[in-house]
């Protein structure tokens, strides 16, 4: 992998997942990822494999893969390793450029809520940044 890849988190035969690079340089949702437990950061690698490899066709369970507001999109899991102890659900929300899904942030979610109005907000922040670098490049 060389540097200009460090942002890439899976490349398939369909599509690329990769890390949202903010205006600062900053890659969120990896650095969400690496704290995670190692089974937790390899179930959702897996997932993420599985969306460059079949598209989002294969990804037809709301349970781990799900539509959220337009653009967004987030990879779900429970977990018992919540920072707070016991169960909680990992989002890490996401959305797409033509052949691409962009990973924005990733959050913890407690059980049976709706997502804190702020992790729209940072999603909507990241995508801003990025789709302005990706209008600065044509």
């Amino acid at each position: 992998m060389t540097e200009d890849d460090k942002h890439i988190v899976a490349r398939g035969r369909l599509r690329v997942v990769e890390y949202a690079i903010r205006s600062d340089g900053s890659m969120p949702a990896k650095d969400f990822l690496f704290s995670l437990s190692k089974r937790d950061r390899q179930h959702l690698l897996n997932r993420f494999l599985h969306l460059a490899n079949g598209g989002e066709q294969q990804m037809n369970n709301d349970q781990v893969f799900k539509a959220e507001r337009p653009p967004f999109w987030a990879f779900k899991r429970w977990s018992m390793n919540s920072p707070k102890g016991g169960k909680g659900m990992i989002r890490i929300p996401c959305f797409r450029i033509d052949d691409r899904w962009i990973l924005t942030h990733g959050f913890w979610k407690p059980p049976q809520s709706e997502w804190p109005e702020c992790h729209f907000t940072t999603a909507q922040q990241i995508y801003r940044e990025v789709m302005l670098r990706e209008k600065r490049k044509t």
